[in-house]
């Protein structure tokens, strides 16, 4: 793999980093969702409140997460969109983990891993399931997230720079 990526669209830089930066912190909802393979999930929400340990949002899903970002005052009660990893999704959650209910639509066995297709809500979600052999093709389950994990993006698309490195950041 390159030393450096260039991403483009539609002719203009959104981004140049090594793939492993522009992995784990993507400057746009773009390169997020162009980095990444099954790509990121993408789930809306509003900002209800910034403090010094980041923004607090609603899901539309449900789920209220503090995402260790720089606080804006000026995006509360504005629509924004929560990013999470398939990878950085677990099944057992926890204290300040963000979880989220997932209705189920099928699960891919891959061999070595597993993903598993549903709906939070309205969003379609994708996660590498950490233990496959219970999971069926349908019903519900819950996956967590550390918020130090997720990412923020407004909705011109621009992400909210990360307070803290990630945990798997190395």
């Amino acid at each position: 793999m390159a030393d450096k990526i260039v991403v483009l669209k539609d002719g203009v830089v959104e981004q140049v980093g090594s793939p492993h930066d522009l992995y784990h912190n993507p400057a746009s909802r773009f390169v997020a969702g162009f980095i990444g393979s099954p790509k990121m999930n993408f789930l809306v929400g509003k900002v209800e409140a910034a403090h010094e340990l980041g923004m607090e949002v609603r899901l539309d899903a449900g789920a209220l997460v503090c995402v260790p970002v720089e606080p804006d005052k000026s995006l509360i009660g504005k629509p924004i969109t929560l990013g999470i990893r398939p990878d950085d999704f677990s099944s057992s959650p926890a204290e300040k983990d963000i979880a989220i209910d997932l209705d189920l639509d099928f699960v891919e066995h891959l061999g070595s891993v597993t993903y598993v297709y549903g709906n939070a809500g309205k969003e379609a979600v994708v996660a590498k399931a950490a233990k496959p052999d219970p999971l069926k093709n349908s019903g519900k389950v819950r996956l967590a997230a550390s918020p130090a994990d997720c990412h923020l993006f407004m909705t011109n698309g621009k992400a909210l720079r990360r307070l803290h490195a990630p945990a798997n950041w190395s």
